[in-house]
């Protein structure tokens, strides 16, 4: 089976709630690939490896872009506060 793996940028509520959604998404719905928890960035370094270790995640990131040009990463899941989606989503984006 083929493997995805998920980018994940924010350790708030709303990135705690995707780690949780990832993590047990198999057990909702017959998914035709494997999830694997690849990276996860937060501006605050440590705050990024404590969430990484806690929840599930392969390695962590300091700088979002560093998350987004991570050749493990095939899906980003961007959970900051909406006023800063734009430069994130266009850069996710641009990098296919």
């Amino acid at each position: 089976m083929r493997e995805l793996g998920i980018g994940l940028i924010g350790t708030g509520f709303m990135g705690r709630a995707h780690a949780l959604a990832f993590n047990n998404a198999r057990a909702v719905f017959e998914l035709p690939v494997t999830l694997t928890l690849a990276a996860l960035a937060d501006a605050d370094a440590e705050r990024a490896q404590r969430c990484a270790s806690a929840w599930g995640f392969a390695q962590a990131h300091a700088d979002w872009q560093a998350l987004i040009d991570d050749p493990r990463v095939d899906v980003v899941a961007i959970t900051t506060p909406n006023h800063l989606h734009y430069p994130m989503a266009m850069a996710a984006i641009a990098a296919g």
